[in-house]
């Protein structure tokens, strides 16, 4: 993911190939999405954060229909979102 300094306050989250060519969007342009992103191992989601009113919280962001929903509702801001492994998972690996 990168972003251009068009100035454009919208962000785009993108998929790209290896070359650098645009395959698609995730999701609509808003202009609350703040510039970190943390893609689910899987590949299915994608946590945000957004400015809501004078707040900032997470949200997860849905590839393949673009779905968003809050995940953190706390007063205080909530930021810098990571995905830890899956139960299936060994960490680190055996």
């Amino acid at each position: 993911m990168y972003r251009t300094g068009s100035g454009d306050p919208h962000r785009q989250l993108a998929w790209f190939d290896q070359s650098g060519k645009e395959l698609g969007v995730v999701g609509d342009a808003d202009t609350a999405l703040l510039p970190m992103v943390s893609l689910s191992p899987d590949s299915r989601r994608v946590a945000v954060f957004k400015r809501v009113n004078t707040n900032v919280d997470i949200f997860l962001l849905e590839t393949g229909r673009g779905a968003l929903t809050r995940f953190t509702a706390d007063p205080a801001d909530d930021i810098f979102p990571l995905w830890s492994p899956g139960k299936d998972r060994q960490c680190p690996p055996k």
